[in-house]
């Protein structure tokens, strides 16, 4: 009797041990999926991602493509010219594209610029005088050892931070004033803010009461420059370097800000050259 009960019982104990088997292995299997599934997912948002980027990159180049267009048809006088400011869009299926270019000609050259126009410019970027004097020195030193280099001794605005006792928050907001791209010993007075209008050295106030007196309407352009032409700070020629920003939006949602500087030269085989491409910043105050 006792073999016989044996012969009857003793499969359950394996049965029980492949079930518990095929649970694991179901387990396993459930967990292989929803890992699989979540890396799928993120394959395919990484590609929609790449996608999103690349279409932007093709928007945001026809919107510089149209505004560097403008600037190199415009007539050079007249009603219809281009002056130191140029704005295009562009909309298409996928999205839409905003150019805006400003000329170089409205910032300071470090590489080039007067230096009553360096110091004024990290002055306005809160340095103190003494300092921003200290600074200008230093930065003339750099520029008369590079004097044989065509690039000058900044080749981006990015290099001013390793200036020798430089603040790094000055050195920042000197971004908005300044550049080292332009090729100016100049720049165009009365495009620049109040904030370095009002701080360049030696700059006479006959000059700035005038720039002041045409943007309330009270003298003529004619006059405005008949009264900065008297001033070696000043210049009239524009520069063929452009600071663009660019603001795209995809049809999807998906935006993108980006900030360049451009070549646009009249006798150039291209429309424009990228000089430099970056994510736009936003400016500190």
């Amino acid at each position: 009797m006792s073999s016989t009960a044996n012969q009857f019982t003793s499969p359950h104990p394996r049965r029980g041990a492949i079930l518990v088997g095929v649970l694991w292995i179901t387990v396993l299997l459930s967990g292989l999926a929803v890992v699989l599934s979540v890396h799928m997912q993120s394959v395919t948002q990484s590609v929609r991602m790449t996608e999103d980027k690349a279409i932007a990159s093709t928007l945001a180049d026809a919107g510089l493509a149209m505004a560097a267009a403008r600037v190199r048809a415009a007539p050079v006088e007249g009603p219809r010219r281009i002056g130191y400011e140029a704005n295009a869009d562009v909309s298409l299926a996928s999205g839409t594209a905003g150019a805006s270019l400003r000329n170089e000609a409205l910032r300071v050259d470090l590489n080039r610029a007067a230096p009553d126009l360096v110091e004024g410019v990290l002055i306005a970027a809160g340095a103190t005088r003494a300092l921003a004097g200290t600074l200008t020195k230093t930065l003339v030193e750099m520029r008369e050892a590079a004097d044989r280099s065509p690039i000058g001794p900044l080749q981006s605005m990015d290099e001013l931070a390793f200036l020798p006792d430089m603040p790094a928050a000055v050195a920042i907001r000197a971004a908005r004033y300044a550049t080292v791209s332009s090729g100016l010993e100049g720049v165009r007075l009365d495009g620049i803010d109040d904030a370095l209008l009002s701080v360049i050295p030696n700059l006479p106030r006959t000059i700035r009461n005038a720039i002041s007196a045409h943007r309330a309407g009270r003298i003529s352009q004619a006059q405005l420059d008949a009264i900065l032409a008297e001033s070696e700070l000043h210049t009239t020629t524009r520069s063929q370097v452009w600071q663009a920003k660019l603001n795209v939006t995809l049809s999807n949602g998906y935006t993108e800000a980006r900030e360049a500087l451009i070549l646009i030269a009249g006798n150039d085989t291209v429309p424009y050259r990228v000089l430099d491409w970056r994510g736009a910043t936003e400016e500190v105050d």
